[in-house]
């Protein structure tokens, strides 16, 4: 005798699952408020919680090793710092859309001054990508690759690195190199 189909379609567990893991990798607690992420904290002044733009710790001195101040920047795409308020703190991360550059990149703030760049397309099944401080890597939704900032791959099924770009900072600019 069968038991007969589940009462659930493949697809809705699927995304159901997805779901969850994000929200639990973005800080999501069982026991707060599904809405804010921060297990039942509002969150701080001027930040919404959600992603694109995630803030991290207090920001120490401006590294001199990430200024770059003898490298030639020509042509490399200009971001400001003030369009990116979560890049001021040690952990942030911005995801940085530039049409007119064919640019889309999630940006990170990884060490005091010290900003790196990855693509923001999954290189395995072209999902978007997207940063998750608590593993330190950008992250797909679909099937779980997961990215360092260098483009390496930490976890598959990816089998190709994602592509990282170099950044430098210039006062409140930060330069990509493309």
């Amino acid at each position: 005798m069968s038991a007969g189909p589940p009462p659930w379609s493949r697809r809705a567990l699927l995304q159901g699952c997805a779901a969850c893991a994000a929200w639990t990798a973005c800080g999501g607690d069982p026991k707060g408020d599904p809405g804010t992420g921060r297990g039942g904290e509002a969150p701080p002044a001027g930040d919404s919680g959600a992603l694109p733009d995630s803030g991290g710790a207090e920001d120490p001195p401006v590294d001199s090793d990430c200024v770059g101040e003898d490298v030639d920047t020509t042509g490399w795409v200009e971001i400001p710092l003030a369009d990116h308020p979560a890049l001021a703190l040690v952990g942030g991360a911005s995801v940085i859309e530039r049409p007119d550059v064919l640019l889309q990149a999630i940006l990170v703030h990884h060490r005091p001054g010290c900003y790196g760049a990855v693509w923001r397309v999954c290189t395995h099944g072209a999902c978007i990508l997207s940063w998750v401080a608590a593993v330190d890597a950008a992250v797909c939704p679909c099937h779980g690759s997961q990215f360092a900032l260098d483009g390496a791959i930490r976890v598959g099924p990816a089998t190709v690195p994602a592509v990282s770009f170099r950044v430098l900072r210039r006062g409140d600019l930060l330069l990509l190199e493309r």
